[in-house]
């Protein structure tokens, strides 16, 4: 995965989300959170601990991450299965 596009140094996968290492030094920490909408509708939706208002580069990096990670594993069990 391409860190440098997201202006990250690392991604630390940990027990309640990930730890998101940004090139300024710091680190922030992403997760997923379960909300409810106005008709009690279940849906998931991403939080930063960064002081971004909106959606922020941290949570595009985690959701690239986990896109390229997912991706892998469905690559490895296509080799099994030949």
């Amino acid at each position: 995965m391409n860190l440098e596009k997201f202006r990250i140094k690392a991604i630390t996968p940990n027990g309640n989300g990930y730890d998101v290492e940004s090139n300024s030094g710091n680190t922030y920490h992403v997760k997923s959170r379960t909300r409810l909408d106005s008709m009690g509708s279940m849906f998931f939706a991403w939080e930063c601990n960064c002081p971004a208002r909106k959606r922020c580069r941290h949570i595009d990096a985690i959701e690239q991450y986990r896109w390229e990670e997912a991706g892998a594993d469905d690559a490895q069990m296509l080799e099994r299965f030949e």
